[in-house]
């Protein structure tokens, strides 16, 4: 039909046709009907490596298998949490390009008195939506509970997302030698406690006269009991 199309009216089309389901496995199917049109893919779709049908189809196909839902194919906290910001900046811009009738309007966040409030008239008031408990956190049944951590728990074991854990260290359970300052002898440690345990209001005891001082004390009276 697209050839007749192509030939009859001028119409130059392409397709991919890549399986829903895990049950059975085929590979994409890719039409063109134009090879010019394939050859210039690569130069349509710029992307870090070079365009590859069979790595695209994969991608197709891994994102039917998913139910046509990005959420599904994040396998990590962060990749998830990067697909909701992306859910989250689309719904506000489109929010914007509704109340301005402008299918032109982009949000601005960094200049957004300037670009946003002068520039359309409009506000966005997320911090109402917060006041007024319309954005809130909901308390889960037990029985919601339940259910959510079944589903995660299969996903997990599917392989479908991963959990991130922490490596156990390769000295766990071995001593660590003290080094610099750390490492002291015991009569140290306990000479050190002893002075730290001494009241800070104690004042020390005045030291005795040194040989040196006694001396000159013992001439000085001499002298003046001569005198």
């Amino acid at each position: 039909m697209l050839q007749s199309l192509n030939m009859h009216v001028g119409v130059e089309a392409f397709f991919c046709v890549v399986r829903n389901t895990p049950d059975y496995h085929m590979d994409p199917i890719w039409f063109f009907t134009s090879k010019a049109m394939k050859n210039y893919m690569p130069i349509a779709v710029p992307i870090w490596t070079a365009w590859d049908f069979s790595h695209v189809g994969t991608k197709l196909e891994a994102f039917a298998i998913a139910g046509c839902d990005t959420i599904n194919l994040n396998r990590t906290s962060k990749q998830k949490a990067n697909d909701m910001k992306c859910q989250i900046r689309d719904k506000i811009n489109q929010m914007l390009m509704d109340i301005t009738d402008n299918k032109q309007a982009m949000m601005q966040y960094v200049n957004y008195k300037e670009l946003v409030i002068q520039r359309y008239g409009v506000e966005l008031r997320l911090l109402d939506a917060i006041n007024g408990k319309e954005c809130k956190f909901v308390k889960l049944t037990p029985l919601q509970l339940k259910e959510r951590r079944a589903e995660q728990q299969k996903k997990i074991d599917e392989g479908v997302i991963s959990v991130k854990t922490r490596k156990p260290r390769k000295d766990k359970g071995t001593k660590h030698k003290q080094t610099g300052e750390q490492a002291s002898d015991p009569e140290s440690d306990k000479e050190n406690t002893e002075r730290r345990e001494e009241p800070q209001g104690k004042k020390r005891q005045k030291k005795g006269p040194t040989s040196k001082e006694t001396v000159g004390t013992l001439v000085e009276n001499g002298g003046n009991n001569s005198g």
